[in-house]
């Protein structure tokens, strides 16, 4: 996993311990802007809408375990 790498995200919710289905961006593609911690990265969403101060808004904290690799058919 490098910064630019493009995954699909599956959120996770801690709270239920189950995938969180009805997360708003379930199943959208993200990149890898920057590395938080050994097991946690920071994303933003491909498919962002454009807004005032998108740059800091489009800013999520995903584990790696929640980031499925983009496949090529």
């Amino acid at each position: 996993m490098k910064i630019g790498d493009k995954y699909i995200w599956k959120p996770y919710n801690h709270a239920t311990q189950s995938v969180d289905f009805d997360h708003v961006w379930y199943g959208h593609i993200v990149t890898v802007i920057e590395f938080d911690t050994l097991d946690r990265v920071w994303i933003s969403v491909d498919d962002f809408p454009n807004c005032n101060y998108r740059e800091r808004k489009n800013r999520f904290c995903a584990d790696k375990a929640e980031l499925f690799e983009v496949t090529h058919d």
